[in-house]
């Protein structure tokens, strides 16, 4: 029996695009040959050190792939084998890769990251890697690679649109920056891909829509946390103006530590990877993303304000291309509909992303691997915006045809051949052909007349007019060796301005010139479709004495004796016949029926606040619901700490009916420490009753355990509470804090009688309303803890806040874990579940029979002196 002779390996030349054609190599099975790498440097010939690294990566996640190098390493032979991700046996270990990058790496970790994402939904079994070692840069790189957080939040996404998104997740364990001289960084991230198709849904997106939010982070490695408040107020300067809904999560973190062994010291270690960064995600009404990304060079030299307006001006830039698609994500979505099934795929695409070099290449490549052409038509909506059409799958080998259907009058391009369709009898005389009358293929064409496969800036232009000047004008197209400037035609979101000569006068505004200096007195009509808030949200952001002002005013009222008093007079019938119908169907409620019942002097060892309803002492852990309406979009929180005080008080898990009191170490009472600029809490913090944070269960996104608490609670309202009011609030989102190993989660709320409780139904509303506060209730968590000689705190979701439905999910779950508590099904440890009122607990009791002390309502001890101290910190401990 004879067996078929292995297919002859394709031939590339360059180590210009070798991922790619590494990548296109694995999904198609076929063989490829790779000489002349850097064959004519006298210096660095061969592979580099990344190159080498990715192809360790290859051979980790596959099984039965042939590599071998010549003896320069100018030339690779690569067979691929079966891609089995972290299948046991296969390069993994407890199934996960562990992947080290070394010390010279230049490269950032998403040169590996976006490869391995196109191969791992067609790997055999999930595919977990831990990028580790010196060399993983986690930042954006001068090489131009993207971070890490673009991949997570621009890249990632996409694959929802292929019907690819069940169990993704990218871990940002440690971030780095470049190290000197641009290598190395010492970060650490995790890709885990556990969602398998055989083939990728067909995509179809041809309406780009409008960008209604911006977000991003900001982040400093190593430095001051302030370095990122001044990235983030130089973006919202530039981005405020188009889109109000803007907001920027701030992450701080210690340097990471690399080993650098001395002769006296063989265990010595070294920071690495410091500076900061910015990544920013534009999102549109469609679910489009556009991206952009900067981070400070190796050598330093640039201030943060530079950055911030930089990035945000590269993300103005990207939105302007138009289409569906940004430059930084095209490869992966083209790539993902070349290997779709056979059908026909839609999507809208901007003409200078279509017309950049690496797309150019990627379709040169697809069509070496026998893989679909492409139809290209221009867009009826928009004269920059190009209609590409992919028939998926690969093609017979033998017969090498195109079979590209429904374009109507369209005008097409092909990458490979077509076929004598009756479609494109018009299109002959346009097209450039062979002798055969065949269309004739790109790559032959362009390298008959331009020569070779790596083109120069000044080679490109000639080729993408030679490429579409036949079906798209292209004459105010302009093109360098390193960027293609948008013409200026389109302003974001429909919207034209003017912009300040001060703008303008920084290097990067130049570039975008045509696209910033419209003008226009009216707005288009689109504004209408950009999510609006209060007028004055629109506008750059009041000056600081305006906000000192306004918040000085804020805090007079708040502790203003008239106002007390007025407030204190309102009668309880009164208020309870007062309903404030809000947005979203909550509606403001009377004030509680549960009292405080003081015992003992505050700020001593005897202090207690129970709970009572009716002058009868309940729980507030068990007795009080934790829902106080019907729709249970209302709920009941019990407040420990008033906001802007000191002294750390929480509900007694241990004791009787579970009373507040203030927390110890070592018999001394606890104080938290005024971190400058805060003071005190940020908030009123207190408790959901009828909750549990479970330490028996693992969150499947934090990977901690439960902290053994009621789920914390942070009121934003204007009033400060007191210890032991029980107000009613309505869910805005969450924090996920990790204090020392448990998962900590913070929920965010407002009382439902607050004046802004009507206009804040959601997380992104607390921005564009309470500007700041988010990010300085990060801060806050991150930071308290240091003056008391205890590392900085850190988050899960990189401090991003999740919106209200998932913190109702989180809620919920809280709930379940209580009453599994309460009925006995979870040991209770050393929790006190005595209660009046749970009809199935075992240790319901009459409250009579506790000898719980009547109130005294003593006046608060003096405190020490020192508990007013401010503490300077700057960004993260070193």
């Amino acid at each position: 029996m004879t067996t078929a002779p292995a297919p002859a390996p394709l031939k590339f030349t360059g180590s210009k695009y070798l991922v790619q054609r590494l990548v296109l190599a694995t999904l198609t099975g076929r063989p490829i040959r790779i000489s002349q790498i850097r064959s004519s440097s006298h210096t660095a010939p061969g592979l580099a050190s990344h190159e080498v690294s990715f192809l360790r990566l290859l051979d980790a996640i596959t099984n039965g792939s042939h590599i071998e190098f010549s003896y320069t390493g100018t030339t690779v032979l690569y067979k691929p084998g079966l891609i089995t991700g972290s299948a046991a046996g296969h390069g993994a270990s407890g199934g996960v890769i562990r992947h080290e990058l070394p010390a010279d790496c230049t490269r950032g970790v998403s040169y590996f990251l976006l490869p391995l994402c196109l191969l791992a939904p067609f790997s055999k079994a999930q595919v977990n890697v831990l990028f580790t070692g010196p060399g993983v840069i986690t930042s954006s790189t001068e090489t131009g690679d993207v971070s890490a957080d673009t991949v997570r939040t621009a890249i990632l996404p996409i694959f929802r649109g292929f019907g690819i998104e069940r169990n993704i997740e990218l871990r940002m364990l440690r971030r780095s920056n470049s190290g000197k001289d641009g290598k190395g960084g010492g970060g650490e991230v995790q890709l885990v891909f556990g969602h398998q198709v055989r083939l990728p849904k067909t995509l179809h997106l041809m309406s780009a829509g409008r960008v209604k939010r911006i977000r991003g982070v900001a982040y400093s490695t190593g430095v001051a946390g302030a370095n990122n408040a001044r990235l983030i107020e130089a973006a919202r300067g530039v981005l405020n103006e188009f889109c109000p809904d803007t907001y920027v999560y701030s992450d701080v973190s210690s340097a990471p530590l690399i080993s650098a062994p001395e002769r006296n010291n063989p265990s010595a270690k070294k920071k690495t990877g410091l500076g900061f960064g910015l990544s920013l995600v534009a999102e549109a009404n469609t679910g489009v993303l556009y991206s952009a990304d900067i981070a400070s060079p190796p050598q330093g030299g640039e201030p943060p304000e530079d950055l911030g307006k930089k990035c945000a001006l590269q993300l103005l830039e990207s939105v302007s291309q138009g289409g569906c698609v940004s430059a930084v994500a095209a490869p992966t979505v083209l790539s993902l509909m070349a290997m779709g099934s056979e059908d026909v795929g839609r999507i809208s695409m901007g003409k200078y992303v279509v017309g950049s070099e690496q797309v150019l290449q990627l379709a040169r490549d697809l069509r070496a691997f026998g893989m679909s052409g492409w139809g290209l038509r221009e867009g009826d909506d928009e004269e920059d915006v190009v209609d590409t059409t992919f028939v998926g799958g690969l093609l017979d080998q033998e017969l090498q045809t195109q079979r590209i259907l429904g374009f109507g009058d369209a005008e097409l391009l092909s990458v490979g051949h077509f076929e004598n369709l009756e479609a494109l009898q018009a299109q002959r005389t346009r097209t450039p052909r062979t002798e055969n009358g065949r269309m004739e293929p790109f790559g032959e064409a362009w390298q008959r007349a331009y020569g070779g496969e790596e083109h120069c800036g000044s080679s490109l232009c000639r080729i993408i007019n030679y490429c579409l000047s036949w079906m798209l004008p292209l004459k105010r197209m302009h093109v360098t060796p390193s960027i293609i400037l948008s013409p200026g035609r389109h302003s974001l979101f429909g919207l034209r301005r003017n912009v300040s000569a001060s703008t303008l006068a920084h290097p990067l505004a130049r570039k975008s010139r045509a696209f910033l200096t419209t003008s226009s007195s009216t707005p288009p009509d689109c504004l209408a479709r950009v999510p609006q808030g209060p007028t004055n949200v629109n506008k750059i952001r009041p000056s600081p004495a305006t906000q000192a002002q306004a918040r000085s005013h804020q805090l007079s009222s708040h502790l203003s004796p008239a106002l007390s008093s007025s407030l204190q007079s309102r009668s309880s019938t009164t208020m309870a016949q007062q309903t404030l119908p809000t947005r979203g169907g909550f509606e403001a409620k009377a004030p509680s029926v549960y009292t405080p019942r003081k015992v003992g002097a505050a700020h001593t060892l005897e202090y207690r606040v129970f709970i009572e309803k009716d002058g009868v002492p309940v729980s507030p852990f068990h007795d009080i619901p934790l829902y106080a309406n019907e729709q249970q979009t209302i709920l009941n929180m019990v407040v420990e700490i008033p906001r802007w005080t000191n002294a750390k008080q929480e509900i007694s898990k241990e004791d009787t009916l579970n009373p507040i009191k203030q927390d110890t170490k070592k018999g001394k009472l606890r104080f938290v420490r005024n971190c400058f600029p805060h003071k005190g809490y940020l908030w009123n913090y207190g408790a959901f009753p009828q909750t549990w944070e479970d330490p028996n269960a693992t969150h499947p996104e934090t990977k901690a355990k439960g902290d053994n608490d009621p789920l914390d609670v942070c009121e934003i309202g204007e009033l400060v509470a007191k210890p032991g009011e029980v107000k009613q609030v309505k869910v805005l989102g969450t924090m996920a804090l990790l204090d020392e190993g448990e998962t900590d989660w913070k929920i965010i709320v407002i009382d439902v009688n607050d004046p802004l409780a009507p206009k804040l139904n959601d997380i992104e509303d607390v921005e564009r309303h309470l500007p700041g506060l988010l990010r300085a209730t990060n801060e806050w968590f991150r930071i308290y803890k240091i003056p008391d000689g205890k590392p900085e705190n850190q988050f899960a979701f990189s401090g991003e806040c999740k919106n209200r439905k998932y913190a109702m999910d989180v809620v919920r779950e809280c709930a379940e874990a209580w009453e599994k508590l309460i009925t006995g099904k979870t040991p209770k440890g050393e929790i006190s579940l005595a209660n009046t009122t749970v009809p199935h607990s075992n240790d319901r009791t009459d409250a009579t029979k506790l000898n719980i002390p009547k109130g005294d309502n003593q006046p608060p001890a003096p405190i020490d002196p020192s508990i007013d101290k401010w503490f300077y910190i700057s960004g993260a401990s070193a």
